[in-house]
Parts: structure tokens; sequence; C-alpha cells
């Protein structure tokens, strides 16, 4: 499930982090974070928080899944997906059987060899640097740098803390932005693990949005994520006292205040940050919020030819709960902005263009700066690329090409995007690739992000459950090259996917009539279509992907799983696993009664 928060008494106090820094080479360096990743330094008072600590995210235990190949494709075998016309996708390496935990981005080393940046799953402390080399039959993985080749500590562990993004500066270094900072290495060197330098420390990396993302422009710029801690600032706003369905009349009056973590502008999150590159290529200790009102900037990409950055907005979730004619699935969409210095995007008062969201409704929303561009809700865009048409039709010269992760069925694909006047993305997003959720047991695309490589083609990075490195390849004898415009249709809950709902929907019901329903039909409502269907990923236990109104089915995926237990254990709040609701139960008494449920239904197994 990727939707998490903890559930904790307390109102948030704002944790004070330095807005300086000292840039020292590796040795004695300063903790990441601090005491930022423990949850009850951050409590106070009587609301509730929702907050979640990263130690308690379990690493991934989903199945791996190996693509269908049939023929080749850029001389690597080519995978069984939709691509446009004269476009294929090569497997170069295959890394779902151990040899990455959660592979997130690449960077060019030589050529045929790519540094991969294998973020080690949500365990603390576990990612790794690889050296790719794909020149050679089969693909060949190598670690540049593990936790093991630094001293014991937290510092030096911090280094490779989730890291997620890497890429080359002009100074021939290679940037990796980490969950509590951003550092330097060099490659090159014959221990590069002694020439780790530290950049930025003390980076937030509390809540819901650790990872971080970067860019540079041409004025001496840097420019880091800091995401949203919450989903939706629900750490401010005590939301269990305005169900609009218990209490309507609290609701209609209720006015939530502004959100602290989207307006604090030297400590808060949500925000992009501008550092100055210096001379020698270090950052400047003191930092600008460049832009804030910015849920997650998983992509951060310079233009320039236009001179801006663009950014990717993961939006927010369980839209539906204060305002049940919003349907969750389709609400909000995920954007593509143009970043401004100074201007605020909306997170968490507003959604798509402008509307203000059903917690907010006493915020002006015309005083934030619209999206740039739409992209389908859910769809979580992620990596960026601009695309110098090297070998590829000329259409795509200077293309905005962006990989969409999923989570809902728009997403899990390649898109090309159209150019206004300006030679701004605009409308509706074009496929390169799509369809990898037509293949059954051959599991969806999950693509994280996109490197063009010496040939023109282009490098694509999954995490999650594939782990895999493919490659898009353009062969003029095959097609055109025009990329195909069906996002707009494509797995748009069309006719029967509503109608096998409502066929769902009335057998559940029809369960739950008489005096003694069975306990999984019952905790179906109460907790799985009530809290868990508006999440990214829908429901689930690790591992299992559960549906709304089917509780044979997700009955017949827990126990195939195996993780009926493991269910059990988060429902009650373990510690040791990624915490469900996403949103918190609106009482203690419904947790209870979820647990109780559970275990009465363990027992008829």
């Amino acid at each position: 499930m990727t939707c998490t928060s903890l559930r904790l008494l307390g109102a948030v106090a704002l944790l004070v982090t330095s807005c300086s820094h000292q840039p020292v080479l590796y040795g004695p360096v300063q903790d990441y974070h601090g005491t930022g990743d423990r949850a009850e330094d951050w409590m106070s008072g009587d609301d509730y928080a929702f907050y979640v600590r990263r130690s308690q995210r379990s690493p991934s235990n989903r199945k791996t899944y190996t693509y269908r190949t049939n023929g080749s494709c850029g001389g690597f075998p080519r995978v069984d997906v939709k691509t446009a016309p004269g476009f294929c996708v090569g497997l170069v390496f295959d890394g779902g059987r151990g040899a990455f935990k959660k592979s997130r981005w690449a960077a060019p080393l030589a050529k045929n060899k790519v540094l991969i940046v294998d973020m080690g799953g949500w365990a603390r402390n576990n990612g790794r640097i690889h050296v790719l080399d794909f020149g050679v039959k089969p693909a060949k993985l190598s670690v540049m740098l593990e936790p093991s080749q630094f001293p014991a500590g937290q510092a030096a562990r911090g280094i490779l803390d989730e890291p997620n993004q890497i890429l080359k500066h002009v100074d021939g270094r290679f940037y990796v932005g980490a969950a509590g900072g951003v550092y330097r290495f060099d490659p090159f060197a014959s221990r590069p693990e002694k020439t780790v330098e530290v950049l930025i420390r003390d980076l937030p990396s509390a809540g819901l949005h650790p990872l971080k993302s970067f860019t540079f422009d041409e004025s001496k710029g840097f420019y880091v994520n800091v995401g949203a801690a919450s989903n939706v600032c629900q750490n401010f706003t005590k939301f269990g006292d305005v169900d609009p369905q218990r209490n309507p009349r609290n609701w209609q009056r209720k006015q939530f205040p502004n959100c602290p973590e989207a307006e604090n502008m030297e400590i808060g999150q949500a925000q992009v940050r501008r550092y100055e590159v210096l001379a020698d290529g270090r950052l400047s200790r003191d930092f600008t919020v460049f832009a804030k009102g910015l849920r997650n900037s998983i992509g951060l990409l310079w233009d320039p030819h236009r001179k801006v950055i663009l950014q990717t907005e993961n939006s927010r979730d369980a839209i539906g709960k204060f305002a049940p004619n919003l349907v969750a699935a389709e609400l909000p969409h995920d954007e593509i902005n143009v970043l401004q210095a100074g201007r605020h995007y909306g997170w968490p008062y507003c959604y798509d263009d402008n509307q203000v969201s059903p917690e907010w409704t006493n915020i002006d929303c015309a005083r934030f700066t619209k999206p740039q561009v739409f992209l389908p809700a859910h769809s979580a865009p992620l990596g960026m690329i601009l695309h110098s048409g090297k070998n590829w039709p000329a259409w795509y010269k200077g293309r905005l090409l962006v990989a969409l992760h999923g989570y809902e069925k728009k997403g899990h694909r390649i898109v090309a995007m159209k150019r206004d006047d300006k030679g701004l993305p605009t409308g509706i997003p074009q496929s390169l690739v799509y369809a990898w959720d037509q293949k059954g047991d051959q599991g969806v695309g999950k693509p994280t992000s996109l490197l063009e490589l010496e040939d023109g083609g282009v490098l694509i990075v999954e995490d999650d459950d594939q782990n895999k490195i493919l490659k898009l390849v353009y062969d003029p004898r095959e097609g055109d090259g025009q990329p195909v415009q069906e996002v707009d249709q494509a797995a748009a809950a069309g006719d029967d996917e509503l109608e096998n709902e409502e066929i769902l929907k009335k057998r559940l019901e029809d369960k739950l009539r008489g005096g003694n329903p069975a306990p999984f039909p019952q905790f179906q409502v109460k907790v799985i279509d009530k809290y868990c269907a508006e999440c990214h990923q829908a429901a689930g236990s690790p591992g299992v992907r559960l549906v709304k109104y089917d509780d044979e089915g997700n009955v017949r995926r827990i126990q195939e799983a195996g993780k009926a237990k493991d269910l059990l254990e988060i429902i009650k709040g373990n510690p040791d696993f990624i915490p469900m609701p996403p949103q918190g139960w609106d009482t203690p008494d419904e947790q209870t009664e979820a647990a109780r449920l559970l275990e009465a239904w363990l027992k008829t197994l």
C-alpha cells in the first residue's frame, strides 16, 4: 500500500532545522537527520497528527515479474508491450530477482555504462549506487557505493538513506539526493567512497514524502524538493470531529486554519528550495524557498530553451472523504507546473484548475498559481527529460517525455507532451509506451525515470515489483514514430467496469442482509470500502491489491499471497508494518472492530 500514515495523538510542533550547513569531505560528517525521523519529537497537545516513521515502513514483499519477450529490440530481448509506431522496448537488465531492492534513477557514466541508484526499499540506510554495463551480454551489474564501505554511525549510513536521484554536473562529479541531504562523489576515483562530499544535510524527511529530487539551472542555481509530510496537511486539522456524514452542520461551519507546512518559508515542507552553486561546485550555506504549495515535486527539470523549471506534481489522495460527490479515482489530476520564484501552487487548499479542496472551503484559490497542464489522476508522474531528437523523428526535438509510474490505470506509461506557442507542455499526454497493464501476470510497468543515451534511445528505470532497466528504441522501418493519443480514452472506468462494480456491490449487499453476516464481508464494507479505496494503489497489505466491493476476490488474493496475519497486524497498528488506513481511523472503536472482524475471519481459515 503506498498511501501510508500513522495516527498518533499530538499536534505538530514545527521541528526547528537549520537553514544553513557546512559542506565537508566524508569523515567527521554531521548526522543527516537529527531527530527528524522520530515522530514523537514532532508531537504535543491534543490534536491528531498523521506522520509515519520511515523505520516503520516495510521493505517491499511484492511478487517479482518476468516480462514476456519476443524477438529483438535494439539488440535486447523485445518486451511484449504496446508502443507508438516505429518504437520498441528492449529488456536491458532484469533486476527483479534480488539485484535491486528499489531501482530509481540512472546517470550516464561511459558508453554503454550507467550509474543506477537503488533506493534499498523503505528500509533505512539500505541504498546502493550500482554500475550497469550493458555493452556486454548479458549486462553486468556491480556495486560502487554501499553502506558497508562507510564507518558505523548515522552520518555515514545517512549517505545511502533512501537515495532517489543522481545527476552528473558540469564539474564532472555526480550529485545524489538522499532522504536527508545531498552529496556528490567521483565515480572515476580508485576509491569512490573516499570522495563522498556532503553538500546539504538535515533536509526535512519526516512523513510521507521523504525522497529528494533536484535540478540545476544555468545561473548557478540548485533546486531541491522537500515533499509534504502529509497527504493534505491533516497534521494540522482534526478531521474526526467534522465528518460530514456524522455531523453535517459542524462540517459546514468548520473553518480550517492555514497549513503551516505549506506556509513556513524557513523550516516548512511542501516546497522547492534554491541553493547557490559556488565556484568549487559546493552549495551555499543558506537557501531561499523558490516555490511552495507543492505536495511532492519528485520530478524537477531545468528547461534550457525556455529558461524555466518544470515540475511534476503528485496530487493529493482521498478527496472523497469529505466530499462524497468527488470520485477519488478520477480526482484530482496530477500536474506539470512551471515554477516561478515566490509563487504558491495551492497545496493543500486547492486542486485541479484552482478548485477549492473540501477541507478548505474558506480559502480563496484565485490567489494561487494554476497548473501548466493536467495529467491523469494518480498517474504519478516522476522523472522527465527533454529529448534531443537524435535518431528520432523531428517532432521529438526538445519534446518533454514523462514517466507515469502508476497507480491508477491511466498511469504505467511513457508519454510525450505537446507544446503551446511558448514551447511549454500542453494538452493531453501522447503515449509512447502503454498497455503494460493488459499483459496479466507479467505485471504493470512502474517507470520512475528516463535517461537519453548517446544513440538517442531512452533508458527506462522501473522500481517496486519490476526493478528492470529497459530501453526505448526507434526504428524508422517500423513506423513514423507519431505518439498515440489513447490516455483520454484508456481505462476510463468504462461501461463494463462500472457494470461489474455494480454486480459486486449488489452481491456484497445481499450477504450483509440478515442477522449474522460473515466477518470478512463486514470488514470489506467497514474498512476496505470506507477507508482504502481512495488511496493511490487502492488498498492492500504488503503485496496485495484489494478491490472495492470484491470481498470474495480479496479473500482469495490475501490467502494466495499469505498475508492474512500481516493484514491483522497492520490493522492493529503493529509498528513493524506500514499503517492502515492511510487517513487514520475516525474513532478508536472502528479500529477495535476492524481487528475483531479480521480475528474472527482468521478463525474460519
